[in-house]
């Protein structure tokens, strides 16, 4: 940068010796009140290259890594419902839930199903169905906990990761049978509910969340029912990167499934005593079954059917940040553990002394994050840091650029030399909503400029003996 400086000065200098009859003066010295910009181009993202900071979150896979034994069908997918909104990331889990089998050829039944037929046809007031009891309760382990997709945000930094929190987690829950669409006018009457536990205690860690039916949110224990609906389990035909675009919501919409918001449950911060997190504590689903009814006419076909109960977890990943918190994108490394003497004093240079103050514009090209709303939350603010010298921009959105200023001591203090570390690079979100794209990134094109005022002596310094 002081080579380009001089280009300008030297160029005055010459312009001050052409009015002279070419005898050198003991002493020249040039005016400099002037502005000098470098275009660097889209260089914070040629920074990034070297780290993988938004290269290395893949929240499908932490959920998937999570998960365990899949070998009942349970998947994560990429879900980008009908290719539309790229602003936001989503995650769809489906995993069943419980499976039993319903036999109709048992004897008894069968008795039982004829008796009620015949009833039926006298007196039509009877219903045409048949309610058989089930007497279940089984806790189904999800394989997921808030920390296993925080975890996918540890190179940012603990005060981003602890500071959010999803804010809508959208759940559905139905039955399924692939061998008789007869079971679409079928019901489960039952329980089911939401909570975290560990697989070596059966105490649960939070409070529970009662999808289906009613309970004690403390206990678990159930006091009344809810009716279940029978619902096709639809083919997201998921292509091979697991990647879905086909509308889940609209596959399901008005046949009946539960829908929830489990958000809060997911939400909970379980830790162990000593105030770390409690990495073994998952989310369960605790089924407590009571009965299950269905159409006559199925039950006298005598056939065997298996039920299976699904869970559908829309993983949206469109968070609230409860504080202002400071995302680490690159760490000074080099520079860091190093002390700088705040009193130390920049050696004199006849070039550095003429020097006002410095500036770099920012103008981003891509967020990691949709600010929303950008206009209640504030700015995005940008820390850039060499050595102990920061340099702070206020970001609102893609292509409006933002200038940080550089003071004359700070200025001064990188131009004189010296090693101050690779750059630091940091960014600051404001409490509020925090949306993430379908690709995360950040960038932005960089100038840097300084203005000059004062008096720069050319000769005999700038030339030396002639």
């Amino acid at each position: 940068m002081n080579r380009k400086l001089l280009v300008p000065l030297f160029g005055s200098a010459l312009l001050a010796f052409s009015g002279c009859d070419w005898q050198l003066p003991e002493k020249v010295s040039v005016k400099t009140n002037a502005e000098y910009e470098l275009g660097l181009g889209d260089s914070v993202s040629q920074m990034l290259e070297s780290t993988s900071a938004f290269q290395s979150i893949d929240i499908r896979q932490s959920i998937e890594s999570g998960m365990g034994d899949t070998s009942d069908g349970a998947a994560v997918y990429d879900y980008f419902p009908d290719s539309k909104n790229e602003n936001l990331k989503q995650c769809l889990m489906m995993r069943p839930v419980y499976s039993f089998t319903i036999d109709f050829s048992d004897s008894n039944i069968t008795s039982l199903v004829n008796s009620a037929t015949a009833l039926a046809s006298q007196f039509v007031e009877i219903p045409m169905t048949y309610t058989q009891t089930i007497s279940v309760s089984y806790d189904m382990p999800l394989g997921v906990n808030f920390g296993t997709i925080m975890n996918s945000f540890d190179t940012f930094g603990d005060d981003f990761k602890d500071n959010l929190y999803f804010k809508s987690v959208p759940i559905a829950l139905f039955a399924g049978d692939t061998t008789s669409e007869a079971f679409v006018s079928a019901e489960i009457k039952g329980a089911v509910s939401l909570f975290y536990r560990t697989a070596d205690s059966a105490d649960a860690l939070s409070k529970f969340q009662y999808l289906l039916g009613e309970g004690d949110t403390t206990s678990g224990v159930t006091s009344s029912h809810g009716s279940l609906k029978f619902v096709q389990n639809p083919d997201l035909e998921p292509d091979e990167n697991k990647l879905v675009t086909k509308n889940f919501n609209e596959a399901i919409k008005g046949k009946g499934a539960v829908a929830a918001d489990v958000a809060a449950t997911l939400n909970t911060r379980i830790t162990n005593e000593d105030g770390t997190p409690n990495d073994a504590a998952t989310l369960y689903m605790r089924t407590d079954l009571d009965s299950i009814t269905v159409p006559t006419a199925l039950a006298q076909q005598g056939e065997s059917h298996t039920i299976t109960i699904y869970a559908y977890i829309d993983i949206q990943l469109d968070f609230l940040l409860k504080d202002n918190a400071t995302m680490e994108i690159i760490k000074n490394e080099s520079a860091e553990g190093e002390e700088t003497e705040e009193t130390s004093e920049v050696p004199s240079n006849p070039f550095i002394d003429v020097l006002k103050e410095g500036y770099v514009v920012l103008t981003p090209t891509a967020l990691p994050f949709v600010i929303k709303p950008a206009a209640t939350n504030g700015a995005l603010n940008v820390e850039l840091k060499f050595g102990d010298v920061p340099i702070t921009f206020g970001l609102t959105d893609v292509g409006n650029p933002a200038t940080g200023t550089i003071s004359n001591a700070n200025l001064k203090k990188m131009l004189a030399g010296g090693s101050m570390g690779s750059p630091a690079l940091s960014l600051i979100f404001p409490k509020g909503e925090l949306i993430m794209p379908r690709e995360m990134d950040f960038a932005a094109e960089m100038i840097v400029g300084i203005k000059t005022d004062g008096d720069l002596q050319v000769y005999p310094e700038f030339g030396g003996s002639l």
